[in-house]
């Protein structure tokens, strides 16, 4: 119950999120750095990535102005976060996955996962949702988690368990060799 550090740090995450550009489409704009918000490996649509990114961020940003009281930051948030939602939907589903058109290597399945988790996907895209994270295996053991947290949130925990032991197993099995090489 003790909200003084969300209070003490809202300000910066809101100055924070302000730095975000949008597009003429409503879209956040990707920002370059020293580290990309997105994940290692291949296969990284960052485009529609950084829209799931910059959703979640914005959730947590709503839930801090209400708790702080903030009513006018609350219906910003809101409302960014409808409309980005409004445009993802629009722009980027394709009807079996969220794609940027621009993007041309395998569909990302961190998008997928972020999609759902974020609130970008509504209920009625989660079949094909599923049928690209039975597929797709891109996603570092980081963005997994979130992969994992869609399927839950899909209504699919055996799918999301049974992605989660193969996704895992080789690591668990790196791990087990190298302790048992170790005495």
């Amino acid at each position: 119950g003790d909200t003084a550090t969300i209070r003490y740090v809202y300000p910066a995450v809101k100055n924070y999120l302000n730095l975000w550009q949008m597009d003429e489409h409503g879209l956040v704009l990707h920002r370059s750095g020293d580290w990309d918000w997105g994940d290692w490996g291949t296969n990284i649509d960052r485009r529609v990535l950084d829209q799931c990114y910059y959703t979640l961020a914005l959730q947590s940003a709503l839930q801090m102005a209400k708790l702080c009281g903030h009513p006018e930051d609350v219906s910003w948030y809101e409302d960014r976060i409808a409309s980005i939602k409004a445009v993802t939907n629009g722009q980027f589903w394709n009807g079996k996955a969220y794609r940027d058109i621009a993007y041309k290597d395998e569909t990302d399945d961190r998008v997928q996962g972020l999609a759902v988790v974020s609130g970008i996907a509504d209920s009625d895209k989660f079949d094909a949702i599923e049928k690209v994270l039975q597929t797709q295996f891109y996603a570092s053991p980081y963005t997994e988690r979130y992969i994992l947290d869609a399927f839950f949130l899909m209504g699919k925990p055996e799918q999301g368990l049974r992605r989660m032991k193969e996704r895992f197993q080789v690591i668990t099995n790196s791990c087990l060799l190298y302790t048992s090489r170790r005495g």
